[in-house]
């Protein structure tokens, strides 16, 4: 018994000793982070949410995010843009790279149900599969050899289990699940940080309906995550990266005490005539500002409390009611029965989170100027493979018009591509500096400030 409990005992360190040395899907201040995609990535709803995220609780040394996700690309595709996009020659290098694909990888059409019957479809549905591994690791081993850290997502998921009146395909999920078995294959072999996006939000997508059937984390046209969604996709990513809530501040009223600050430093705790508190507090970061549009995933996913709760806990206060202030903006009246139990700062229109607001409204620029950058590369790569780097205007032209042509025959939700082209090709350094300094302003309006706090007896 006593030789099968040490045994139980090591094994147990083993396993302990094996998740403390599991590679980190963290990034390291002054990361520059590059996020290889498709669609998912060049709209870019998670990767920006990230970005703020990091950029509100470290400003100076948050990451900075470069988007390299091309609309319907593949492993293969990122493999052929790799010299001049990914790791192009002459530019800084990304210090990391995340890497999520497979969605246009697996060979989703392969799954329409009229394809069902017939006998070659197996077959041509596991070589998608094998080719999107092959890729995969020749994409992972280029990226290592550029001295590049790799953090691979395992791809989101194709919702073939709503009842949605958009075509489905179903089993098209589960070629997507194989890929992730992919990519957790090859994160466990090469040592690479990995989140998983994939199961987790397909558990969240069938659990949401199995009381709602028509309910979906993904867009109604079943690839594509709308702003819900992205935002919990970026609480999966921030969570593996070590997430964690803003702050924690716990202050007696009674005998004028702090008892614990986590994340915050406060000061000038005293007495506000005649029978109030003060206090300055600064914390350590920003409260993360969530859109209108992606609140519905605060029902899903525990953002707002593992990741953005700014608590404020004052015990001891009086019986009754007491109003708070913050920089003399009047937050809200609460009982003191409230107060002891803690207030989520976060949830409220504080100076903090108006201060935040301007953050994003920053980076709301840069990432307009973004994504012009990658219409460019978008159409570059879909268009002009063969036409050697850097593609220029005039280069470009004849390919342009042709395409129009084609475009004018039978519009699609191309047809605007050639003309913004053409707009913004002579514009391109111009919009990189353009992000730049956006970012460089973000960073000055996300550095926390003093804040003075007064807590009064509300008549």
């Amino acid at each position: 018994m006593r030789f099968l409990t040490c045994l139980l005992l090591v094994s147990l360190l083993l396993v302990a000793s094996a998740r403390a040395e599991a590679p980190s899907a963290a990034f390291v201040p002054g990361d520059r982070w590059l996020a290889i995609g498709d669609s998912i990535t060049q709209g870019g709803g998670y990767a920006r949410h990230v970005e703020l995220f990091h950029l509100l609780r470290a400003p100076d040394s948050a990451p900075t995010y470069l988007n390299a996700g091309i609309s319907g690309d593949s492993a293969a595709g990122a493999l052929r843009r790799f010299d001049w996009d990914i790791v192009p020659a002459g530019a800084p290098a990304p210090t990391v790279a995340t890497v999520m694909l497979g969605m246009n990888d697996c060979g989703r059409e392969l799954y329409a149900s009229e394809l069902s019957a017939d006998p070659a479809v197996p077959a041509k549905r596991a070589a998608r599969l094998e080719t999107y591994g092959k890729n995969l690791r020749a994409l992972v081993e280029r990226l290592q050899a550029a001295k590049v850290r790799v953090i691979l997502l395992t791809p989101t998921p194709f919702d073939d289990t709503a009842k949605l009146d958009t075509p489905n395909l179903p089993g098209a999920n589960s070629a997507l699940a194989a890929c992730a078995a992919h990519a957790r294959a090859l994160a466990a072999e090469r040592g690479l940080g990995l989140v998983e996006l994939h199961a987790s939000l397909t558990e969240l997508n069938l659990r949401l309906q199995a009381s709602d059937p028509t309910s979906t984390i993904i867009g109604r046209d079943r690839v594509h995550p709308g702003s819900p969604g992205h935002l919990a996709m970026a609480y999966h990513i921030l969570k593996a990266q070590g997430g964690s809530p803003l702050s924690r501040v716990e202050l007696r009223a009674d005998t004028l005490v702090v008892s614990s600050a986590v994340g915050a430093v406060v000061s000038f705790l005293g007495r506000d005539a005649p029978a109030g508190l003060r206090f300055a507090y600064v914390a350590s970061g920003l409260p993360f500002p969530i859109a209108a549009d992606a609140r519905s995933a605060l029902d899903w996913v525990p953002f707002a409390t593992e990741l953005n709760r700014e608590e404020l806990r004052l015990v001891g206060l009086p019986a009754g009611r007491h109003r708070l202030v913050i920089d003399e903006q009047e937050i809200g009246v609460f009982d003191a029965g409230d107060f002891a139990r803690g207030i989520d700062l976060a949830t409220f229109d504080t100076p903090q989170r108006r201060q935040a607001e301007t953050v994003r409204a920053l980076l709301d620029k840069r990432w307009a100027a973004l994504a012009k950058l990658r219409r460019l590369a978008e159409v570059e790569h879909g268009q002009a493979s063969a036409l050697p780097r850097p593609v220029t205007l005039a280069a470009m032209e004849p390919i342009l018009a042709a395409w129009e042509a084609r475009l004018l025959e039978k519009p699609s939700w191309q047809s605007k591509q050639p003309g913004e082209y053409r707009a913004w090709k002579p514009l391109a350094a111009e919009l990189a500096a353009e992000a730049a300094h956006h970012l460089v302003e973000a960073r000055a309006a996300a550095r926390p400030v003093l804040r003075r706090f007064y807590v009064r007896p509300a008549p």
